[in-house]
């Protein structure tokens, strides 16, 4: 299902990608929130208690995605959302497509409260790659690598 909303001059096309992009020709910007690579095993009890993990794997939604679509000749810019474990292949190729890269970061106050033998699942990163004159514009402030989500604040 492809769902498209626009606020002020942004057009935002909401759905899946491969289904979207072939129509939609050249675009300023694209950002991806594609399926994360990671492990869904482990995690006990916790695990028992809550079934979603199994739901992933289930569906493939632990698998990663062709990165192959993220194409600087429909982009010129790009922000692709991914798994800590996804950021040593995805630099090396952004890096090679665009002429700058920037890992930046999404910080939540409330996360999952698991550690499963690893890190709490507080940040979430994301990659900014962009072409030559594609640049970061805005506020010093508004240009930070990290985003701060506060608890019940949006934005």
């Amino acid at each position: 299902m492809i769902r498209v909303e626009v606020i002020g001059p942004a057009t935002l096309h909401l759905g899946d990608s491969y289904e979207i992009l072939p129509a939609l020709g050249e675009q300023d910007a694209g950002v991806f929130d594609p399926p994360y690579r990671f492990a869904t095993s482990g995690g006990g009890r916790f695990r028992k208690a809550r079934p979603s993990m199994d739901q992933i794997a289930a569906k493939g939604l632990d698998q990663g995605f062709d990165d192959s679509i993220i194409s600087p000749a429909r982009f010129r810019s790009v922000a692709v959302f991914c798994h800590n474990d996804q950021l040593a292949e995805l630099l090396p190729r952004l890096k090679a497509r665009y002429h700058r890269t920037v890992v930046c970061s999404w910080h939540k106050s409330n996360p999952l409260p698991v550690a499963n033998k690893h890190y709490r699942p507080d940040t979430e990163f994301w990659i900014h790659a962009w072409l030559e004159g594609a640049h970061p514009i805005g506020t010093l402030t508004a240009e930070g690598r990290v985003v701060i989500q506060r608890l019940g604040v949006r934005g």
